[in-house]
């Protein structure tokens, strides 16, 4: 149970992944070993303040048992994450701009990072500003990478039956997907994502779960 396997690895500060077939395997046990053992910050935190006078809404999509109170962010007593070397992480936002603002080139929103050295008791901070003039005119703008992350999030939107994933369909998803990543740069792991969601699709259909 996926579940549980997590709350294993954090009570242990530890990592787990979920292999089933033998890329995974040489992805998890080989490419990414040494980076997933040696960790270069613990307890990493990530803070996202929006200007409320330009942004109306906004949505963090997924990390909902990630989240923490307002005051636990300063408080280097309480865990978290831990990110090893070569690792990334993406978190996803969906923000509804004010209607009534006129664009005036300023703050978007704030970032805060904290994290702790391997060996260092307390936390380091850093704050950046994202800029409303950093941001793109349409989705097509976007990095293939960007993307491509997106078609995954809107899957797994899909998957868990989320009211935000309304509208969507697998196909859009594979168009999605494989416009960001073409056939002849395509990756295994990004050509298995795909092949997944055109069999999920398939099996939706079967169990007359499309619309």
């Amino acid at each position: 149970k996926d579940d549980t396997m997590e709350t294993i690895a954090d009570k242990g500060n530890g990592n787990y992944a979920y292999i089933d077939t033998h890329n995974e395997a040489v992805r998890v046990l080989g490419e990414n070993l040494v980076a997933t053992l040696q960790v270069v910050a613990k307890d990493v935190k990530i803070q996202v303040e929006f200007d409320a006078s330009v942004v109306e809404r906004w949505r963090l999509i997924g990390y909902e048992n990630r989240l923490l109170q307002d005051d636990q962010f300063d408080d280097d007593e309480v865990d978290a994450g831990d990110i090893g070397a070569g690792h990334s992480v993406t978190a996803l936002y969906e923000i509804d701009l004010t209607s009534e603002k006129e664009s005036h080139g300023g703050s978007l929103a704030e970032v805060r990072l904290r994290y702790k050295e391997p060996s260092a008791a307390d936390s380091t901070e850093h704050i950046w500003s994202m800029m409303e003039s950093e941001g793109l005119a349409s989705f097509d703008e976007a990095s293939p990478s960007f993307r491509f992350g997106a078609a995954v999030t809107e899957f797994a939107e899909i998957l868990r039956d989320s009211p935000h994933s309304s509208g969507t369909s697998f196909n859009e998803i594979i168009l999605i997907g494989a416009s960001a990543a073409p056939a002849d740069a395509r990756s295994p792991s990004k050509q298995e994502f795909l092949d997944l969601v055109s069999s999920s699709r398939d099996l939706f259909e079967i169990a007359g779960l499309l619309d």
